[in-house]
């Protein structure tokens, strides 16, 4: 098939796949087809049309020459290609003949079950031999009652069983209509909004222009992970804002700036209409630009960067079972990343996620360390961050989005948020405390801020309340 002819042939699965399932109306006219291409064979499910449609282009009465290529591109119009784009994103991470299973979690997530080797991760690694590391696990730190981001009991409503068969990794699954909300695919794939870290007390202007504001503690001592028991809430969130509590690993600075992070978030920056907590992985590796097709950062398995392994009981970017209740029963769970090397993981190695809350414990995959430059998250971290954070666009008055709770850190236990059982891994992979290598970091006190550090009777780790519900006569 000639160049020009296979680009006709792309264009028009594209835009019958973008008229299809997003904007028939919008996009009518920017997928009209050019006059050396067929008209026939539009999917009105936005299944690919691709066999039937490729054939007929390769007629000869479809071939056509290197300007009539170039016809077709400008027919597009930028807004078309950009959907093209992320309808191509989400072809590449697995195909709909992949799924095994589908189910809807008892707390409304779609999930797709997909072969181990069919996840997108998968395909950036090339290959994993053996089986999968064991990993060292330590003795279960949450002793109130778990938080599980999973998938509920029994069958959903087409009495579909809420489990994957064994093999195979869940997917919260996604569809074209959810990346359109987002002006680009980079957008879509950004720690929305994109930002930087903090390089002393200031507020941070992000390169989108957001102000994001952190309740944190931080150490910069070489490290090979972290470990904390996060308690979990449902923080209200206003438009156009999220809110998180998370654990921070990171390497490098400026552009070099690469993390692997983990926690909870209520985004409504990514989902305007849905203000539950989610729980989220994330990872950078130049500073949330995003700049390097082959190593892009996402939320999840949202791109081909962190590989789950089989059989697990976590839906990345799934709600959770309960949260927190003021003055009530508190919720918790625990993550920890752990660099795991050659020559104890093998192929395997890079940084390791383990969740605990409830009956789910378990290693949950891995960032393979490949992804990693040796000025970053290669061998090894030299930073841990613990806390919260909240984002927003500048304008008017500062927005009304708790952190945590809401309640600001002296309200104490049962009504602020905290995370407890703080914990590093050291470079020969021993666990240690941080005492005075923690230092307190909080960007905007007046609306937002975090407790003394405290050591604990029941363990030997540290602990710490945030949080605060922004706008007041203290935060405008």
């Amino acid at each position: 098939m000639s160049l020009p002819t296979a680009f006709n042939a792309f264009r028009l699965r594209t835009c019958f796949r973008i008229a299809g399932v997003i904007a028939p109306l919008l996009l009518a006219a920017a997928c009209e087809p050019a006059s050396d291409a067929p008209a026939s064979g539009t999917p009105s499910d936005g299944s690919d049309a691709g066999a039937s449609t490729a054939s007929d282009a390769s007629s000869p009465a479809t071939r056509g020459s290197s300007a009539t290529a170039d016809a077709a591109a400008s027919a597009l119009s930028p807004r078309a290609l950009e959907l093209a784009r992320m309808q191509a994103h989400l072809d590449s991470l697995y195909s709909p003949s992949d799924v095994v299973h589908r189910f809807t979690t008892a707390y409304g997530d779609a999930v797709d079950c997909v072969p181990f080797q069919k996840q997108p991760g998968f395909a950036a690694v090339g290959s994993l031999p053996g089986a999968p590391p064991v990993l060292a696990t330590q003795s279960q730190l949450t002793l109130r009652p778990g938080a599980v981001a999973g998938f509920g009991d029994g069958a959903d409503a087409a009495g579909n069983v809420r489990v994957c068969p064994a093999g195979a990794v869940p997917i919260r699954h996604l569809d074209i209509a959810e990346l359109a909300r987002f002006a680009t695919l980079q957008d879509f794939l950004a720690k929305t909004p994109a930002h930087t870290v903090a390089p002393n007390g200031t507020a941070i202007l992000g390169p989108d222009k957001a102000v994001h504001e952190h309740a944190v503690y931080q150490s910069s001592i070489p490290n090979w992970g972290g470990q904390t028991t996060l308690n979990l809430w449902t923080p209200a969130v206003a438009p156009q804002t999220f809110s998180l509590s998370q654990l921070w690993v990171s390497r490098g600075t400026d552009a070099d700036t690469q993390t692997v992070e983990a926690g909870y978030t209520a985004d409504r920056l990514r989902k305007p209409d849905d203000g539950d907590s989610r729980l989220f992985i994330y990872s950078t590796t130049d500073n949330y630009l995003n700049a390097n097709p082959n190593a892009l950062g996402c939320y999840d398995l949202e791109c081909k960067g962190f590989v789950q392994l089989a059989n697990t009981h976590v839906l990345l970017g799934g709600k959770f079972d309960k949260s927190s209740v003021f003055d009530g029963e508190q919720r918790e769970f625990t993550l920890r990343w752990q660099f795991c090397p050659a020559i104890e993981c093998q192929a395997w190695q890079g940084w390791w996620l383990r969740y605990d809350g409830g009956a789910t414990s378990e290693w949950v995959g891995f960032y393979p360390r490949y992804r990693y430059s040796s000025n970053g998250l290669l061998d090894e971290a030299t930073r841990v961050d613990y806390g919260g954070e909240v984002a927003y666009f500048p304008g008017g008055a500062h927005p009304t989005t708790d952190m945590g709770s809401g309640q600001i850190a002296s309200a104490g236990f049962g009504r602020a948020a905290y995370q407890t059982n703080l914990l590093r891994i050291t470079t020969d992979h021993a666990w240690a405390s941080f005492g005075s290598l923690l230092i307190h970091h909080d960007e905007a006190p007046g609306c937002y801020g975090s407790g003394p550090l405290v050591s604990l009777a029941r363990v030997a780790e540290e602990q710490f309340f945030f949080g605060g519900n922004g706008y007041s006569e203290a935060c405008k």
